[in-house]
């Protein structure tokens, strides 16, 4: 059987993963995190999210691949290039809501023309 050039080419091209398209894997840590959106359940935490960076490949990762396992954010801050997503963990709530004026964590991430570029899980 012979092949041709073009034929070899096609085949391999289509055997290859495209190293610029993430698989994001969904998990039960990302639909635990998504579930406690404010924080009340204390599903979320530091090393869940970590977990969930490590896990889903998440350095520098863009926006949308971010979201897909992060969930909606609670805040959002614009700055420039930089914009940064606030999911609160750790509060102190009461009926499913956060108390005013009660310390609280949040996890910050911050993205510098839509890749993720740092972050943080200060509490005040």
């Amino acid at each position: 059987m012979k092949f041709n050039l073009p034929f070899i080419i096609i085949l391999f091209s289509l055997s290859c993963n495209n190293p610029n398209q993430q698989k994001i894997k969904i998990s039960n840590d990302n639909s635990a995190w998504i579930q406690d959106s404010l924080g009340c359940l204390n599903k979320r935490n530091m090393d869940l999210a970590e977990k969930m960076i490590h896990e889903g490949s998440l350095e520098n990762s863009s926006i949308s691949e971010f979201k897909k396992l992060f969930g909606k954010s609670n805040e959002t801050k614009y700055d420039g290039s930089l914009v940064t997503f606030i999911y609160y963990w750790g509060s102190v709530c009461h009926n499913n809501s956060i108390q005013k004026n009660s310390d609280k964590c949040y996890a910050k991430f911050v993205f510098d023309k839509g890749r993720l570029i740092d972050r943080g899980y200060p509490c005040e």
